[in-house]
């Protein structure tokens, strides 16, 4: 994979505005986090994190690889006490796409992770040429994509070699989308399996993917959620710093048995779940296309605005309310928990249930809307399909009775909401189709809102 290659088939998404300390929702959302729980709340100083971006301008082999403005400005005092790592010492500095990136990314009262302390940067190009070695890229655990492209001929090795690194290295991987609603994502990085996907709270981005080959399919639909920002290059790093908190809080309370491919898929399903539906619009922000609210996908998920727009709260208040313990039998007692929560397995029937189900008894403790977000990864060296699991929720204790079921067939995810009464008993139950797919690790988020 050459650098020319490479660069010829790299789009940069657009130029960007600066983030004013805490844009598109994020302050009162974080305040009220930390209003509930202190000190819990963590700033993601445990977190590594890696910002790619386009080579700008777009440089061939013959010139200067060295040399490339994706660098952000490092003297800045957001970025106070930042260690940036793989910078060539003749870099070019200062690139306001990368500045407004790593503003909304770690930033210090731009971002909601102004602990990070090592960023790691890489133009396209060198994450690309690096995700084809076994140990070409750095120790970061949250990649933030601010850049879209494509390769005729090597988008499927690409997005393979991608998939099974975030499995591999417990990655969470945030990536911009199109923001032209008109056109067609290329097929870099929005087609992967593992990734979140990241459009804007205005709607105005695409939501098709490219056919490439394999289980990489066109009838797959993108974004996973949306962010409030003018560019969906903003937006995926400010997904991006929600994730880096979410980890960290992990991180820092580790649990036996637990590995950085679960902590991945549960801070995927908590951003997910923790979406809001109830998009709330930037004032002045443009016209987008014809809202789709009620247009959803086999897999639950809006067409044009995934599981809804980032919200630090919930998400973060699902994290750090804890896993929740899966009931073994249907008619074993009922378990009284918390709002919200997560759970985890290595295989579906390994906890909650036998065989081709996990099954989570919850009895909410005031009724609202349930969110429910399950999340698998798809690992291509063992499959050349992804599992098929589903997400259903029952009610009722001596005669079950289902409430909604989700079964899409082409993606790693499904999502659903359905409104519940005071104290009702729920079933939520993550199925499998055939045995082959038991043996698929998943995650679990929920939550009750108002």
């Amino acid at each position: 994979m050459t650098t020319r290659a490479v660069s010829s088939g790299v789009a940069l998404l657009t130029a960007l505005v600066s983030i004013p300390a805490l844009a598109g929702g994020h302050r009162p959302g974080y305040d009220r986090l930390v209003a509930e729980f202190g000190d819990r709340v963590p700033d993601g100083r445990r977190i590594e994190v890696a910002q790619v971006e386009p080579p700008s301008p777009l440089i061939g082999d013959d010139e200067d690889a060295s040399r490339r403005s994706h660098i952000p400005g490092r003297h800045r005092p957001e970025f106070r006490g930042v260690t940036f790592l793989n910078v060539a010492d003749n870099a070019l500095d200062d690139s306001s796409h990368a500045t407004t990136t790593g503003r909304a990314l770690y930033g210090r009262g731009t971002s909601v992770a102004p602990g990070v302390n090592r960023v790691h940067l890489y133009t396209a190009n060198e994450f690309l040429r690096g995700l084809g070695r076994p140990s070409g890229l750095g120790p970061a655990r949250v990649w933030n994509h601010s850049w879209i492209g494509g390769l005729p001929e090597q988008d499927g090795r690409v997005l393979r070699a991608l998939d099974s690194a975030v499995v591999r290295r417990g990655w969470v991987v945030t990536c911009g989308i199109a923001n032209n609603p008109r056109k067609r994502n290329p097929p870099l990085l929005a087609s992967a399996f593992n990734v979140l996907a990241v459009g804007r709270s205005d709607g105005n981005h695409s939501t098709r993917l490219s056919a490439v080959d394999g289980p990489y399919e066109a009838t797959v639909h993108r974004p996973h959620l949306v962010a409030s920002a003018s560019k969906t290059s903003e937006a995926a790093p400010r997904v991006g710093s929600v994730a880096t908190l979410l980890l960290d809080a992990l991180v820092a309370d580790p649990v036996p048995g637990r590995r950085p491919d679960d902590d991945a898929r549960i801070v995927r399903a908590a951003l997910m779940a923790g979406a809001d539906r109830r998009l709330k619009r930037a004032e002045g922000a443009p016209s987008g296309p014809p809202e789709r609210l009620d247009v959803n996908t086999p897999n639950g998920l809006n067409a044009q605005f995934g599981a809804g727009e980032l919200n630090v709260y919930e998400s973060g208040r699902i994290v750090l309310t804890g896993a929740a313990e899966p009931v073994p039998e249907r008619d074993a007692t009922w378990q009284s928990v918390e709002s919200s929560g997560y759970w985890h397995a290595r295989r579906v029937g390994q906890v909650g249930g036998t065989g081709l189900a996990s099954r989570l008894a919850l009895t909410p403790p005031r009724a609202g809307t349930l969110t429910v977000a399950l999340i698998w990864d798809w690992s291509p060296a063992r499959r050349n399909h992804p599992s098929d699991l589903s997400l259903a929720v029952f009610t009722g204790e001596s005669e079950p009775r289902l409430i909604q079921r989700v079964d899409g067939h082409a993606d790693t995810g499904e999502h659903l909401q359905i409104a519940i009464a005071d104290g009702e008993r729920i079933d939520v139950v993550v199925g499998a189709a055939r045995p082959h797919d038991a043996r698929t690790p998943f995650a679990v988020a929920w939550r009750v809102s108002d």
